[in-house]
């Protein structure tokens, strides 16, 4: 009998615990059902956003990859047009900083196969503005960044500045995130090179040898101009 009643008692504690539940769905089901369904709309449209954005990441990436390629499809007008549309673009931070680079890069090749004068002096300018645009607003982006410090100081050496430049340099060597990569071994080499460049360009201080005085005259022709046979 007491097993029976403690049975009884147990059942009717399970049927007291269901009642309470569903009367609770039936008070607040809706707007369980609500909630369940915000929760995955939400869930869907975060994929969706996520899977937009790789794929514009990977266009940005194909784009940039063209813009720099040696393809003679690609007029050097074309791109540096190409380089500066991705330069400007907003959604991708790394692919912007990246084209800057390659902008300043290509503006210094140019300057060097011009010739000396204004020209020449406004090709280093646009070279110098893509790498400072570089290091003023992509801090957060420091292998860039360190790529654009050494852009910076080669056209210093250029311009022979060699004070800018040892500046740009030891800029790299400050960043704490690029520490080990090319860049470092690149700025501490060129470092050690700037002492070398920094010296004079020597000037020749010596005529150039002029032959003996009368040593191409026949003997009897030699002797003083003024003498009198």
């Amino acid at each position: 009998m007491k097993a029976k009643r403690r049975h009884e008692l147990h059942q009717n504690a399970l049927d007291a615990e269901l009642h309470k539940i569903i009367g609770f769905f039936k008070r607040y089901g809706t707007w369980i059902g609500w909630g369940a369904l915000i929760v995955a709309l939400v869930v869907l449209v975060v994929v969706y956003l996520a899977r937009q954005r790789e794929h514009r990441d990977l266009q940005l990436r194909q784009d940039l990859n063209a813009a720099m390629s040696e393809s003679p499809d690609i007029t050097p007008e074309d791109r540096l047009a190409r380089l500066q549309a991705l330069a400007a673009q907003t959604d991708s931070k790394p692919i912007a900083a990246e084209a800057l680079v390659a902008l300043g890069d290509t503006y210094a090749r140019q300057a060097l196969s011009a010739e000396a004068g204004a020209e020449r002096t406004s090709y280093l300018d646009r070279a110098a503005e893509a790498y400072s645009r570089l290091v003023a607003e992509f801090g957060e982006e420091p292998v860039f960044v360190a790529k654009a410090h050494i852009g910076l100081a080669k056209l210093a050496e250029t311009r022979r500045d060699f004070q800018a430049a040892r500046a740009e340099y030891n800029a790299v060597l400050a960043i704490p995130a690029v520490q080990g990569l090319p860049a470092v071994a690149v700025a501490r080499q060129s470092l050690g090179q700037l002492s070398s460049l920094e010296q004079p360009i020597p000037m020749a201080t010596t005529l150039p040898t002029q032959p003996a005085e009368d040593e191409d005259l026949p003997a009897e022709q030699q002797g003083s101009a003024t003498t009198q046979p």
